[in-house]
């Protein structure tokens, strides 16, 4: 894979002259060369760092990566590993799994959101990286410290916020080749009426891959090299595809846009050196929608959206968990929807933005053709944040808060089969997070020093609170883990940026 450094751009702030958006990022044109062909392998380029030509903002410290100045066939654990305090631990090769950490935190404390709704599950707390179809992103913001109030929800170390694009006119071709049977391709067509006010876009991508790569097998003698041996990775296999559409149009004072996904990916299931399973394999399957509603240049904006996902483990031979050869399954529904309000109270000095959202997750799953019970999370949120402006618009301060409501419904699942049921339980709590930025314009587009400060929760998933069949007993009284961050920083820049 091309795995070279792109432009990176932080998050604009909202100006003096213009109210911030009721969104979370404005919705970028994705822009792919025509007709290419393009053999990759591994590359690495090393470079220093790029000017910054974007004033900081008071919602925290925001990185934005442009995907149209990316080159090569990135994938999203290659992006946010080059990112400032964003570390990815990899797996393996292509389409591998990778695990992030932003500042030092845990996985389940970074927030992943698709154009402003969110992907972390319940069950694990996470989104897995290897599965966001990068093909239909046309850029990236990363906040570190600071989980933006727009985004809603209680917050956690920060936050990655995927966004599509649909502008883009005519017919487009990518394919793509590379090392360990790498292969694959895009294709897209996209148009626009003739007054401009309404777009359609549809892209339909598919990639395989090998990933038969050597690695050296220490045999599980840490201490002893004399039985070491170079082999050959069995079944880390990938093939997927996936199909997007979407469109958008502008009616008077009303702002609509659709979308929809749904991508399938299958690959063999290797397991970690000494519990080899080369005969297991897993599939999963996604289906996504989002409908949006923006009212008077976004004073009101109104987010639907809508997912369900379906994963099988196929191991005839029994070589995975401690459960019988046989196929184990799981379908997980995820409905969210948001409104917000975004007033300028004062022109030039006082903006507002408001809203609520409300979440609803459920979880079913197989083990091995056995029911397990269904799980259930539902979530209500409020949120509000203020940007005022003073000091001749030198100064701006933002504060945030937001409050929410989690509510688990799920029988405690026993470690092993064979261990008796447990009485289903409630758990419900409410949770606030407050939040400070402020910015100080020292010199105009020369020197800035900003600071933000953060308090917030991670909420534990369903498998700290109740447990996974095969080994992990759950605890219902668990409580939420507390995250406190404070930053402060100093930008200048010289007078050709």
């Amino acid at each position: 894979m091309i795995a070279a450094l792109g432009m990176v751009l932080p998050g604009l702030a909202p100006s003096a002259h213009s109210a911030p958006a009721a969104g979370t990022g404005t919705t970028q044109p994705a822009t792919f060369p025509v007709a290419a062909f393009v053999v990759s392998d591994t590359l690495i380029v090393r470079s220093g760092s790029l000017p910054d030509p974007v004033d900081p903002s008071v919602a925290g410290l925001v990185t934005r990566i442009d995907l149209s100045q990316e080159p090569g066939f990135p994938e999203v654990a290659d992006l946010l590993g080059r990112v400032a305090g964003f570390q990815v631990r990899r797996y393996g090769a292509v389409g591998a799994s990778a695990v992030p950490s932003l500042r030092g935190s845990s996985a389940a404390q970074v927030r992943f959101f698709l154009d402003g709704m969110p992907l972390n599950d319940a069950q694990t707390g996470m989104a897995g990286l290897a599965r966001i179809p990068l093909d239909r992103i046309a850029a990236i913001e990363v906040h570190r410290g600071v989980v933006p109030v727009g985004l809603g929800g209680v917050g956690g170390a920060g936050a990655v916020n995927f966004l599509t694009g649909t502008d883009s006119e005519g017919f487009e071709f990518l394919g793509r080749a590379g090392s360990f049977g790498e292969i694959g391709g895009r294709a897209a067509f996209g148009l626009t009426n003739a007054a401009g006010s309404g777009s359609g876009y549809v892209m339909i991508r598919g990639q395989k891959a090998d990933n038969d790569f050597t690695y050296l097998d220490h045999n599980q003698t840490f201490y002893n090299t004399h039985d070491d041996t170079v082999r050959t990775r069995e079944n880390a296999w990938i093939e997927q595809w996936g199909v997007w559409a979407a469109g958008s149009l502008e009616t008077g004072r009303l702002t609509s846009r659709l979308s929809f996904g749904h991508d399938r990916r299958d690959g063999g299931r290797p397991g970690p050196l000494g519990h080899l399973s080369p005969n297991a394999s897993v599939r999963y399957e996604r289906d996504d929608g989002q409908l949006h509603f923006g009212l008077d240049e976004g004073l009101w904006l109104l987010q639907l959206a809508g997912g369900r996902n379906e994963e099988y483990l196929y191991d005839p031979e029994g070589e995975v968990g401690l459960g019988p050869p046989g196929t184990d399954r799981s379908v997980s529904r995820d409905v969210s929807g948001r409104l917000v309000w975004a007033p300028m109270l004062a022109r030039d000095v006082l903006w507002l933005q408001a809203g609520v959202e409300g979440r609803g997750q459920w979880q079913q799953n197989w083990i091995v053709g056995i029911e397990e019970p269904q799980r259930k999370r539902a979530t209500a949120v409020a949120f509000a944040a203020a940007t005022v402006a003073v000091a001749g618009n030198r100064l701006e301060v933002m504060p945030a808060w937001r409050w929410q409501r989690t509510r688990d419904d799920f029988p405690p699942v026993p470690p092993f089969p064979w261990l008796p049921e447990t009485e289903a339980v409630v758990n419900q709590r409410d949770d606030v997070s407050p939040s400070l930025g402020v910015v100080w314009t020292v010199s105009p587009e020369r020197l800035f020093l900003e600071s933000h400060a953060a308090r917030s929760v991670r909420i534990p998933t369903w498998v700290e609170l109740f447990g996974h069949r095969g080994g992990i007993d759950g605890n219902r009284n668990l409580q939420p883990e507390d995250i406190t961050a404070l930053d402060a920083a100093i930008s200048y820049r010289t007078g050709q940026g």
